[in-house]
């Protein structure tokens, strides 16, 4: 069992996710309930989810992925968006409301349906809010460098989507 490494790219990621969920202020970690989930304009400057702290990182198994290689591919892809949902859960345990897992599902064409339209042309991963589930698509162009840094990046750019 690897561990999932923490490159730059990676650890900036995370800097930068931290604070906008922190502010700057690197409020203290509760772990009571905070209160009810404002809505509106209110949502983007009062949500408790700010209070919780810093969304600390997680060692989770890697899964090895090699270069045009759908299989391992899907392989990782299989392992890391529960890595991704053990990290949330853990920071919105400490508010409400509770975290919801998003659906996930690797496609092996672009056009089908996500349960938001299709799967867009030129897109990599779609989040849909609807069904609260995470397509991603991966294409020869990302098969071609199947870095897991490439592939993490971008869900958790989507898990990032569904958070909000």
């Amino acid at each position: 069992m690897r561990i999932i490494r923490i490159p730059l790219i990676a650890l900036l990621s995370g800097v930068l996710v931290s604070t906008l969920l922190t502010g700057t202020a690197g409020a203290a970690v509760t772990t009571e309930r905070l209160a009810p989930v404002p809505t509106g304009k209110a949502a983007l400057t009062a949500n408790p989810i700010y209070k919780t702290g810093k969304l600390e990182p997680d060692a989770c198994p890697e899964q090895p992925v090699y270069n045009d290689d759908l299989e391992t591919a899907e392989t990782y892809l299989s392992f890391a968006p529960d890595c991704l949902n053990g990290g949330w859960e853990y920071q919105f345990s400490k508010t409400k409301p509770p975290f919801s897992k998003p659906r996930f599902a690797v496609t092996a064409r672009i056009g089908v349906p996500t349960g938001c339209g299709r799967f867009p042309k030129g897109a990599q991963a779609v989040h849909c809010p609807a069904n609260k589930k995470i397509t991603f698509y991966p294409s020869k162009g990302i098969l071609s460098q199947a870095i897991e840094l490439l592939l993490f990046q971008t869900l958790a750019h989507e898990c990032g989507h569904h958070v909000q």
